[in-house]
């Protein structure tokens, strides 16, 4: 089965009343390409799969080095959490051959990044 996620909040503490914010991604593979990498310091560059929508990004639950995200090499790029998961939907028309994570430093030997692919 597809990996499906759903979002969804609803808010009735705002000036204009209330606010309903929901969403889904719907990937086309189930979560069965799997890229456990262990960071270098600098940019790691992790190649995306053929045919996948997205992916989730998950640092490893005790990292406390920087990370960012980037498109290209020159990139600033944007942090992202340093032990909580990011998702990103790729444009289907425009899937990038691969990702860059930056990292402050060295991961220590046994310990990885996890890029679940959808």
């Amino acid at each position: 089965m597809a990996l499906t996620v759903s979002i969804t909040s609803q808010s009735a503490t705002i000036q204009t009343g209330s606010k309903v914010v929901s969403g889904s991604i719907v990937g086309v593979n189930q979560i069965d390409q799997i890229s456990a990498v262990t960071l270098a310091s600098g940019d790691n560059t992790i190649a995306v799969p053929a045919g996948v929508v997205g992916c989730m990004i998950q640092p490893p639950v005790a990292n406390a080095l920087n990370l960012t995200l980037k498109g290209a090499g020159a990139d600033t790029g944007i942090r992202i959490s340093k032990t909580g998961p990011m998702l990103l939907n790729f444009d289907t028309s425009a899937l990038p051959a691969s990702i860059i994570v930056n990292s402050s430093g060295a991961m220590a030997a046994g310990t990885f990044l996890t890029v679940s692919w959808f």
